[in-house]
C-alpha cells in the first residue's frame, strides 16, 4: 500500500501508531489497513483537518482504491 500512495512504509506506521489508520491482523504473521479506515483518513484530508504531507496522497489513494475495485 505504500508503494501504490507513493509514501514509505515508515509514514504508513507513523499513520497507524497516531491512529489515523488501523490495522487488523488477518493472520498472525501479516497486518492489512482496513478500507474503511483509509477512507476516513482521505474524508480527513478534504476537510483540511490533517495536514498534507505529500502532495496528491488523497488523489493517489482514491486511484489505489479504484485500482482494487474498493
Amino acid at each position: 500500500m505504500a508503494r501504490a500512495l507513493g509514501l514509505s512504509t515508515r509514514t504508513i506506521w507513523k499513520l497507524i501508531n497516531e491512529g489515523k489508520l488501523k490495522r487488523v491482523h488477518p493472520t498472525p504473521r501479516s497486518s492489512r489497513v482496513t478500507r474503511e479506515s483509509l477512507e476516513a483518513f482521505l474524508r480527513s484530508l478534504e476537510k483540511g483537518e490533517e495536514e498534507v504531507r505529500v502532495k496528491g496522497i488523497a488523489d493517489r489513494a482514491r486511484e489505489v482504491l479504484k485500482r482494487f475495485g474498493l
